[in-house]
């Protein structure tokens, strides 16, 4: 691609030839791939330009350690309900603090597994609000890079609502929105 070469990415296993067919050699192959791509039929990936990767790349480490939260967080729901019989609602253990536990009428062990949990949820949060910020600041930047159309239809329905949407604390709606929306 930096050289000027055009570059096509694609699945062989997607081809028609490569469904019953052992390797039969280089050449053979790259014959039929470039038949395949003047008759149009080559089914091709796309290869986003390297500064697009970057804002992709925090993208999925953000939605990842969100994912991760998540699962602390119903681990602490989970064991609270187990051990008091009452449901606590998400956004309650989110304030938890260690002293709060220390303070319920639990077990030693459930009260340093709760903490272990809590501990790990609360620096989730630190870095998955640190990658927003991240996100955000490489997305402004990227924002007139010229990309492909699939890009350009993603970016603005699913990566922009999923990062750049309004923090919780904050009462005031980008134009884009018709609603509030909960900071993930």
């Amino acid at each position: 691609m930096a050289a000027g070469y055009s570059l096509h990415l694609t699945n062989t296993t997607a081809i028609k030839q490569y469904d019953r067919l052992k390797h039969r050699g280089d050449e053979c192959d790259a014959r039929h791939l470039a038949h395949i791509l003047r008759l149009g039929l080559l089914p091709e990936g796309h290869i986003m330009l390297q500064p697009i990767r970057a804002v992709r790349d925090l993208a999925r480490e953000r939605m990842q350690l969100v994912q991760q939260r998540t699962t602390q967080l119903v681990a602490i729901q989970t064991c609270l309900m187990q051990q008091t019989g009452e449901a606590v609602a998400a956004n309650d253990i989110k304030r938890l603090t260690c002293s709060f536990v220390d303070a319920l009428a639990l077990e030693p062990d459930t009260v340093l597994g709760i903490k272990a949990n809590l501990f790990v949820l609360q620096a989730l949060q630190t870095r998955s609000t640190s990658l927003k910020t991240s996100w955000q600041r490489i997305a402004m930047a990227t924002q007139n890079i010229n990309c492909s159309p699939a890009w350009q239809a993603l970016a603005p329905s699913s990566l922009r609502s999923f990062f750049l949407r309004p923090a919780r604390s904050s009462a005031l709606l980008t134009p884009a929105t018709t609603h509030r929306t909960a900071d993930v």
